[in-house]
Formats: C-alpha cells, sequence, structure tokens
C-alpha cells in the first residue's frame, strides 16, 4: 500500500544520505557501504542502490595530498620518477585514489596511492564501524551481522596492503602469459611500496558498464 511505499522511499532517502557521509569518511565506512551494495541476500534492491553509488563516485583527495604520500613512499620528489602526474584521478574508492601519469621514459602509467590516514586509523574506525552495525542491526541479527562484518575486516587488511596485491597481479600475469586474450598490467616494483603501486596504463571499461561492454 502507499504506507510500505513511502516507508520503502524513506529507507532509500535515508540509506543515500548515510552513502554520500560513509563515501566522506573514507576507509573502513566507506568500504563497508560497497561491501553493502553487493549483499543481496541481506539488503533491498533500494537499500543497494543507494550503497552502489560508493562503488565509483567516493569523494577524491587534492592531488598535493596524494603527492606527499607518494614522495613520502619512495624518499624523491614526484618529478624525479614522473614527467607528469593528472591531477583528476581516474577514480577513487575506499582506500585509495588513482592517477594516470607519465614516467620520466614516456610510459603511461596508472598510480594507486593509499589514503595517508589509514594505516593509523584503521583499528579505531573499525571499531567503531563494528559498533554502529550492532547498534543498527539489532541483538538477534547480530550474530549473522557480526561474522560478515569479520569477513569484511579480514578482506580490508589485505587491501591495504599493496605489496601483497603487487606479488598477486605478478602471479597472475605469469599464470596467464599463454592467454593472449587476458592482459595483466606489469607492475614496475621499483616504484612500489605498501602505500603505493604503480603499473602500465590500460584503458579499460568499468565490469557494471554493460551497454558498453555490449
Amino acid at each position: 500500500g502507499d504506507g510500505a511505499g513511502r516507508r520503502r522511499e524513506r529507507q532509500a532517502r535515508a540509506a543515500r544520505s548515510l552513502a554520500q557521509a560513509l563515501g566522506e569518511l573514507k576507509g573502513p565506512f566507506a568500504k563497508a557501504g560497497q561491501f553493502a551494495s553487493l549483499r543481496y541476500d541481506v539488503l533491498t534492491p533500494e537499500l543497494r542502490s543507494a550503497f552502489a553509488t560508493l562503488q565509483d563516485r567516493v569523494a577524491p583527495r587534492p592531488l598535493a595530498e596524494v603527492a606527499a604520500v607518494v614522495e613520502e613512499e619512495l624518499g624523491a620528489a614526484l618529478a624525479v620518477h614522473f614527467a607528469e602526474v593528472e591531477a583528476t584521478p581516474l577514480g577513487t574508492a575506499s582506500v585509495a585514489q588513482v592517477h594516470r601519469a607519465r614516467l620520466r621514459s614516456g610510459e603511461a602509467v596508472a598510480v594507486k596511492v593509499q589514503f595517508p590516514w589509514l594505516a593509523y586509523s584503521l583499528r579505531a574506525d573499525l571499531a567503531l564501524a563494528r559498533l554502529l552495525l550492532r547498534m543498527l542491526g539489532g541483538r538477534q541479527a547480530w550474530p549473522r551481522h557480526a561474522r560478515l562484518f569479520d569477513e569484511f575486516a579480514a578482506t580490508l587488511a589485505e587491501e591495504l596492503d599493496f605489496e601483497r596485491e603487487a606479488r598477486v597481479a605478478s602471479e597472475i600475469a605469469a599464470n596467464l602469459a599463454g592467454d593472449p586474450q587476458v592482459v595483466v598490467p606489469s607492475i614496475h616494483r621499483e616504484l612500489s611500496t605498501r602505500r603505493v603501486l604503480v603499473m602500465s596504463y590500460l584503458p579499460a571499461i568499468p565490469i557494471a558498464d554493460r551497454a558498453a561492454l555490449a
């Protein structure tokens, strides 16, 4: 009835407001919204749709802040390794943003830079996110939500280790080297650290863009 429809709309509006707040907070909070958008077994389509905006519409950080992280990690000014870094990121997600750049050699690369505060605030942020989930989910639903949260927290911890991501990418590239239909960006290990990942730039279509894929 009309009452149920209005209630769903109120929930959707609240979810959109919450998604915006989570995107501004980034880190575990934005990641929790992304995780929720994929839980077809937990949330309604309206709520998933609101949180789905966090998959590719998280507000970016300014280039100066990103450059400071790269320079700290590599121990040199940006110009030592890069001829150019585009100010507008290719994308911004929960734990990092990616900028297109050009090495001194002229090669086009993608530079993935982790938000600088995450390594220090992750433990406290996860504890707060867990508390909020417990308060919002209710006592009866908590055991199930706790299992989902533990799964989410473990995945996030792995995602913050860019050195691990570099190793995995290199392993995947080696395993698929004989398949011409699959191209894996090559990793510049000498320019990659735990918080910075530099790889060859390959134009791509987002997996959710069905029209472009077709």
